[in-house]
């Protein structure tokens, strides 16, 4: 009685599942919400682009999209009073939260899960953010451009000099510092 139980359950699968190769490269089923994700975004992003220009009506989304913008660059320049930097800086981090959001609104389709193929039911779409893969790909992408334009803004001294504090003069910063580097 509980074997039988135990296998009604749904499928759960820690490990993503390849759906096909193309040229030896294994693409996933959380590669395919990916990329679908990323199509939705692209064209979003360039109908809002049309809109704002004058050359289309604006909608619902487009709206949307404008305002949400409008308030994350105020967040950033906010954050950074420098204009110019957060001029710099605010693209990645607007661009970002959107396909972020896209990623984890596209997870909650009814397509993502039921629709199965193989003889294992395989899910044929699977969450792009339900993948750690994504998750740790994100952050390292965000630990380096951060590193990046501390490095351009503060200089190279100026950028260690944030982790490497004299100990006698700040103990309490000296090791906020040295826990900032490992992490």
């Amino acid at each position: 009685m509980i074997d039988y139980m135990a296998s009604a359950g749904p499928h759960i699968s820690v490990k993503v599942d390849e759906v096909f190769n193309i040229a030896g490269v294994s693409i996933t089923n959380s590669h395919l919400m990916g990329f679908l994700g990323l199509i939705v975004l692209v064209w979003a992003m360039f109908r809002t682009r049309a809109a704002v220009l004058g050359k289309k009506k604006h909608n619902f989304i487009t709206r949307l999209i404008q305002w949400t913008f409008d308030g994350l660059y105020n967040t950033v320049c906010q954050v950074i009073p420098d204009r110019k930097w957060a001029r710099k800086v605010a693209p990645l981090c607007i661009t970002l939260f959107f396909f972020i959001v896209a990623q984890y609104w596209l997870g909650l389709l009814p397509i993502v899960g039921p629709i199965t193929i193989g003889e294992h039911h395989t899910p044929l779409f699977r969450g792009g953010v339900a993948d750690l893969n994504m998750t740790f790909g994100l952050a390292i992408v965000t630990i380096v451009a951060a590193q990046i334009y501390a490095f351009k803004y503060l200089g190279f001294k100026g950028n260690l000099g944030r982790y490497f504090v004299n100990p006698l003069r700040d103990p309490i910063m000296s090791f906020v510092g040295i826990s900032g580097v490992g992490g």
